[in-house]
């Protein structure tokens, strides 16, 4: 699972979506083997993990207006039940397909520093005098 923070607009939502589609389908009693099988859905995660969608949602000012109904979790094996996402390779797969969400998470682990900024500016001007004045 990826840091929602990270995660462009378009992510963000989908994955919200996704939440709700995989709760619809346990409910259904809709098979998620492929999602299990690949690593891709943790269900012991679902309800905290829609909750930080939610939350970041709410950051950016995106209303919402579906909370995750209970449910479902009577119906699974026990496979579906203890399943877990590879969260290195989630993230990995998310960085290096959407370019918009890997400059999200560098800005946010590495904010410009504008002290930083003006230092090498002035830096800059300085040499620039200097070869003015030879």
């Amino acid at each position: 699972m990826v840091n929602p923070t990270w995660m462009c607009q378009k992510h963000l939502l989908g994955e919200h979506v996704e939440c709700h589609m995989f709760l619809g389908s346990l409910v259904k009693g809709i098979s998620l083997k492929g999602y299990v099988e690949k690593n891709l859905f943790e269900m012991s995660s679902l309800q905290t993990r829609h909750d930080a969608l939610v939350q970041e949602m709410e950051k950016r000012y995106i209303t919402h207006n579906s909370p995750l109904s209970r449910g479902g979790d009577q119906v699974v094996s026990s496979q579906i039940r203890n399943s877990k996402i590879d969260r290195a390779r989630a993230e990995a797969d998310l960085l290096n397909r959407c370019p918009e969400c890997k400059k999200r998470k560098e800005l946010i682990e590495e904010p410009p520093l504008i002290e930083g900024f003006i230092d090498d500016y002035l830096k800059d001007e300085d040499e620039d005098e200097d070869v003015e004045r030879k």
